[in-house]
């Protein structure tokens, strides 16, 4: 490990802990609020599984400071955070790895439009955890195929690369087209007139 810097994870082992993932439900969640520095040490205990051991790339105190002043997680009571706090970070960090915090907030607004934090929340993490399941395993199979003919296909190894990225940039792309469309029919509802 270099100066701070987390050990390289493997595919294998990125499989694995994508398999294997659990994010706690929001019943799992602490019962007593937190303070900041509790908070960042449980975010990095529950997203170590996705950003790897030793990775400080989960959250900080200034980005939760950031998010309460962007309005996209509820000021602290008396300075703690409680389980609805947590589970807006929990999905903060997660979709901050392709999205814009705007774009995370209008979902998050969109959802608690109609649901609580608990079932917004709850329903993310199944969704996720099985979600990522479901791409480890087609994902896997190719990789499986270029390491049997001994990992040398680099050829084979850049086009899975290359296409996951298409991938993200395509879905990423449809998502910021669902969200302006959202925002446009919310405007609509409100008899605002559509911005041009």
């Amino acid at each position: 490990e270099v100066s701070g810097v987390s050990s390289i994870i493997s595919p294998e082992e990125m499989f694995d802990s994508i398999q294997g993932l659990h994010l706690p439900r929001f019943e799992e969640l602490p019962e007593i609020d937190l303070y900041m520095d509790q908070v960042v040490a449980l975010m990095q205990k529950y997203l170590e599984p996705l950003l790897g051991k030793g990775s400080d790339k989960a959250i900080t105190p200034s980005m939760i400071n950031n998010y309460v002043k962007q309005g996209a997680v509820p000021a602290p009571v008396k300075k703690r955070y409680g389980r609805e706090h947590i589970a807006q970070l929990i999905i903060i960090c997660i979709f901050k790895q392709i999205l814009p915090i705007p774009s995370i907030q209008a979902i998050m607004k969109n959802y608690l439009s109609r649901c609580t934090v608990c079932q917004m929340y709850n329903r993310f993490s199944e969704t996720y955890e099985l979600l990522g399941r479901q791409t480890v395993d087609r994902t896997r199979q190719r990789w499986d195929r270029i390491q049997r003919q001994g990992g040398s296909d680099d050829a084979a190894r850049d086009d899975l690369v290359v296409q996951m990225a298409m991938s993200a940039s395509v879905h990423k792309i449809l998502i910021e087209a669902f969200l302006d469309r959202m925002k446009s029919d919310a405007k609509l509802e409100h008899g605002k007139p559509e911005e041009k």
